[in-house]
């Protein structure tokens, strides 16, 4: 009876193992320090000339939307391309997230531009669906600066961002690129806790019975 009664438990406590697996358990994402694989180009939505500290960057034909946030004032760029430049004070970190959190990509490629400091070096962290934060650091080079992050099958890119140290800012946002767009989003975690609380219901349910017929056999 005792063993009967453990079995019941197996269940709930293998999902709460899944639901809890550490993060290092999930494949990282990939950020190198080149051209990738990405090849839709996202546009500047405000018109030329408008300033602020938060942009947005489409591809009007598949309905993709990115923000872009500065932490010092910007002003969009005539390029047609996903273009900010800064309007005095140079950025010390930049932020990409897409508008809808249920969406995603696979790769996306961006190319910052820097008020050039020799030997220093900016750091790119970027962010899958489950939260969890993948980072690199690379070696600012006095010319061009593109980078591409990679998902694998597992995860795909929901954010980026760009930070730099004081004396090697970020002066301009010269492109960005995206790969195949995703939607799967990860259930909430009021979802998890409901289903957390349904296995324990029913391991609580089945073991009554098994007590009550362990009785009625007695």
């Amino acid at each position: 009876m005792t063993l009967r009664l453990r079995k019941l438990w197996i269940l709930p406590v293998a999902v709460l193992g899944v639901c809890l697996m550490p993060a290092t358990s999930r494949a990282t994402l990939t950020i190198i320090s080149k051209n990738g694989s990405p090849t839709t180009t996202l546009k500047i939505t405000e018109p030329t000339g408008t300033t602020g500290e938060v942009f947005h960057a489409e591809e009007a034909s598949l309905g993709i939307v990115v923000e872009i946030t500065l932490d010092q004032e910007g002003e969009a760029g005539g390029t047609g391309q996903a273009n900010i430049i800064s309007t005095g004070t140079n950025f010390t970190e930049v932020g990409f997230s897409f508008v809808d959190p249920y969406l995603g990509t696979e790769a996306i490629e961006i190319d910052p531009g820097f008020d050039f400091a020799n030997g220093t070096s900016f750091t790119v962290t970027g962010f899958d669906q489950f939260g969890i934060d993948h980072e690199a650091t690379f070696t600012i080079k006095n010319g061009e600066n593109r980078f591409t992050i990679e998902s694998d099958a597992i995860q795909y890119i929901t954010g980026v961002t760009i930070s730099t140290a004081p004396d090697a800012l970020i002066d301009s946002i010269k492109q960005i690129r995206i790969g195949d767009v995703v939607t799967a989003p990860v259930p909430e975690p009021s979802t998890v806790a409901m289903a957390l609380t349904g296995f324990g219901v029913l391991g609580v349910a089945g073991l009554r019975r098994l007590r009550r017929r362990a009785r009625v056999d007695a």
